[in-house]
């Protein structure tokens, strides 16, 4: 009979190849659960040189962004470090994420550019399926994706070597203007000429910036954040890719800060929720705002066309 037998010589190899497995599932459950990927993977450093891949889809908390950034930022900071946003959840938390990073004990903030990023991208990345992307409502997108209209962001975060020089020294230039995204069913189209205008316009060693209060309803909150991402990421796009030869290009790139604000004219563009609800986030003095600094990376153009 075998009921008696000893266990077999094999059993604890089988049992440990079945742990080794589980432990391998459970891990890439968790890589995904984080968010992390480097191509269509689920590696989590950059491989041949490339920028690491991080993905943020709305998800996953702040706290747990922000330091996986960081985490991946130390790890690349050769290549730098994509990352990959979707829903306008995602775009304000990876913004504050971002906000909230440096890139050492010296306190320098990571410069980055912001580009959009459509359907077919995000599908490859894993990102939402189709129709679950965040766009404002009744927006009309320049480039919308005919695959639905979903599309979002790939913010670079730039490799030290090139983001360090001048990093610091930018952000603490002379701020020739600030523009406020406003609530409310705006198009971002004009906000978007509007960056664009300021950055061709910039006396050399003057930087822009362009912001959005931290108050009100988290929905708006949202709303507006995604909106600004909208503006600057059309910005880039009409520097890098000009609709003709004649129009007068100036790159630039970006950092993001999240500072304290009384500013009575940007609380007074916050919108929805009720009375009651604005004058208990006066009472509590937690007036926040999301700001990016735009920095050129070329010279004054000689000439200027209008857009």
């Amino acid at each position: 009979s075998h009921l008696g037998a000893a266990p077999s010589a094999t059993a604890p190899r089988i049992r440990a190849c079945a742990g080794a497995h589980r432990a391998r599932r459970f891990a890439m459950l968790a890589a995904r659960r984080v968010g992390f990927a480097c191509g269509g993977g689920l590696r989590c450093f950059a491989q041949g040189g490339q920028p690491a891949l991080v993905l943020v889809d709305g998800s996953q908390n702040l706290e747990l962004v922000r330091a996986q950034l960081s985490l991946r930022l130390a790890a690349n900071s050769k290549q730098g470090v994509d990352v990959l946003i979707a829903s306008r959840q995602g775009v304000a938390i990876a913004f504050r994420a971002v906000a909230q990073l440096r890139r050492n004990a010296g306190g320098v903030p990571p410069s980055f550019r912001l580009a959009k990023a459509f359907g077919e991208e995000l599908s490859a990345a894993g990102l939402a399926p189709s129709g679950h992307g965040a766009r404002l409502v009744g927006e009309e997108d320049p480039e919308e994706d005919g695959a639905g209209g979903r599309h979002g962001f790939r913010l670079s975060l730039l490799p030290a070597a090139g983001a360090a020089v001048g990093t610091t020294a930018a952000a603490d230039s002379p701020i020739a203007k600030v523009l406020r995204v406003a609530g409310g069913s705006a198009k971002f189209v004009p906000l978007a000429k509007a960056v664009a205008t300021e950055v061709a316009r910039l006396p050399d060693g003057f930087v822009s910036a362009v912001e959005t209060t931290l108050r009100g309803k988290s929905k708006n909150v949202w709303t507006r954040t995604y909106k600004l991402a909208q503006a600057v990421a059309q910005a880039h796009q009409w520097q890098v890719a000009p609709a003709n030869d004649r129009l007068v290009t100036r790159r630039f790139r970006c950092v993001l800060e999240e500072r304290q604000s009384e500013d009575e004219v940007l609380d007074a563009l916050v919108d929805g929720g009720s009375q009651a609800d604005k004058d208990a986030d006066a009472g509590s003095g937690d007036f926040r705002v999301l700001r990016i600094i735009l920095i050129p990376e070329d010279p004054l153009p000689s000439a200027r066309t209008a857009r």
